[in-house]
Order: structure tokens, then sequence, then C-alpha cells
């Protein structure tokens, strides 16, 4: 496993399962566990990571990866801030994370979840380098820095994309799909530059 795997679900499924699946790698370790009535998110790690989620007046941040510029970005904002989690608090409280995302050098992928309006945002850095997968069908919904994740739950349609199927018999060694497609159906890729 490299890196990190964070993931969610509405909570009409059961979030455990991806947590016990993952969970059964050797030094990965589960943290920040949020679960309300609507969603459930999590991440698990390697045990070395220090990555954490923020909890502040009904807004709940997830972020694996890097932001590279916090100092530039306060000067720019004009703020003091010392965590990338509260720099995206500060910006979806001020309604300008499309501005803010566009400033931010790094590598990542965020969830911020809104209690009080019941909505999900996923984040995508400005290149897509850290990649964040999506599931939705037929009401279930459930993302993951890893496609594995999201097939560990086990609501989860597995139905293979035909076409991406073909696209890597066919690609011999070289095998890349474009756009959001992965291997599955239902399984899709965000997009670079993405909210």
């Amino acid at each position: 496993m490299s890196g990190l795997c964070g993931g969610g679900c509405i909570r009409n499924i059961d979030i455990n399962e991806m947590i016990n699946e993952l969970q059964t790698m050797p030094n990965v370790e589960r943290k920040d566990i949020f679960t309300d009535e609507l969603v459930s998110i999590s991440q698990v790690s390697l045990k070395a990571n220090l990555f954490k989620s923020y909890n502040k007046n009904d807004i709940v941040i997830f972020v694996e990866g890097y932001c590279y510029n916090i100092e530039e970005l306060n000067l720019l904002f004009k703020t003091k801030y010392e965590t990338f989690q509260e720099f995206i608090y500060w910006a979806y409280n001020k309604n300008c994370l499309k501005d803010f995302f566009n400033k931010v050098d790094g590598y990542f992928h965020a969830a911020i979840y809104d209690k009080i309006k019941k909505k999900i945002f996923l984040i995508s850095d400005r290149l897509g380098t850290r990649f964040l997968f999506f599931y939705y069908k037929d009401g279930v919904f459930a993302f993951s820095g890893e496609v594995k994740g999201i097939l560990a739950i086990k609501e989860i349609d597995r139905e293979i994309d035909k076409n991406s199927f073909e696209c890597f018999v066919n690609g011999g060694s070289n095998f890349y799909l474009l756009n959001d497609n992965t291997m599955f159906k239902n399984i899709k890729l965000l997009n670079p530059s993405t909210i």
C-alpha cells in the first residue's frame, strides 16, 4: 500500500467493511473516523503518516496529501493558518474554494462534509496527482483514495467496464486508462482540478 487510503460512504452501507479489509495489510492503522446519521468517513494509513481530520462547527474535512505553499497562501489571503485543513475550512466558510484551490501548490485530495447542509464535496489537486475514486449506483455512494477501498464494500457492483478491459488487454505493458475510467463500470476517477 503506498501512501494513504481514505474513504467514505453514505450511511446505507457499512464503512467498517472497507476499513476492516484495508487494515489486514501490514503496518496499517485506522485513523479519524467520523460518522453521523448520513455519512461515514475514515482514513486508513501507514502507521508512519500523521494525517488528521479537521472538525469544527459542523464542517468535517479530511485531506490526504500535502500543500507546499502555506506561507505564500497566508500572505496572499492575509491569514495565519498553520495547517492545510484549517485553510480549507477558512476557504469553505468564505465561499472561495475555487479561488483558494487555484492558488494551492500541492499533491492532495480532500473531502469536506457540511453536516448542516448535508452535502459532501470531493476535491482533487490541479493535476490530479493524488487519485480519488468514487462510486455511485442505485443510491449507494462511496469514495476512496484507492479502488480497493471501494471494492471492500459488499454493496458495490463490481461490473467490469468492457471498454477499459479491452484497453487493458490490447495495451500491453503501456496500460493507461484515459479520462475518469477505471476497470469497473461504476467506479470513476475524480478529474483533476475538481470540486
